[in-house]
This record gives C-alpha cells, structure tokens and sequence, in this order.
C-alpha cells in the first residue's frame, strides 16, 4: 500500500468515528431534553389535577391524542 493511500485510509477512519462520537452525543442530549420536557409535562399535569381521583378519571377518559397539540 502506497503512503498517500494509507494516510486517506486512517484520514476517513478518523472522520468516521469523529462522526459516530458525535451522533452518540446528540443522541444523549437530546435523550436528555426529552426526559426533562417529559417531566416537566407531567409536573405541570400533577399541578393542575393534585387529587388522584381526578387524575384516575381523566386517564381513563383520554388518551395520548387528547394531550398532542397541533398547530
């Protein structure tokens, strides 16, 4: 194997896993996120309907299509 050839080897072997590291951290920031906009949701929800036969109720009632938004 000639020297240019190796040195483009170990070049797209480096970007590829600078590349992966970098996926793998946007994926935990943004598992991150998620799990405190979760929280806060349910925090806010909790808030709202302090007593747990109210919660019970509703939950039977609704489902995840009731509590989307749309735009």
């Amino acid at each position: 194997m000639n020297p240019t050839a190796l040195i483009d080897s170990t070049l797209v072997a480096e970007v590829k896993q600078l590349i992966q590291s970098a996926k793998q951290r946007a994926v935990v920031a943004v598992n991150a996120v998620l799990t405190l906009l979760y929280w806060q949701v349910g925090k806010r929800f909790a808030e709202i309907f302090p007593e747990p036969e109210i919660v019970s109720a509703l939950r039977r009632q609704l489902n995840w299509t009731h509590f989307r938004m749309t735009a």
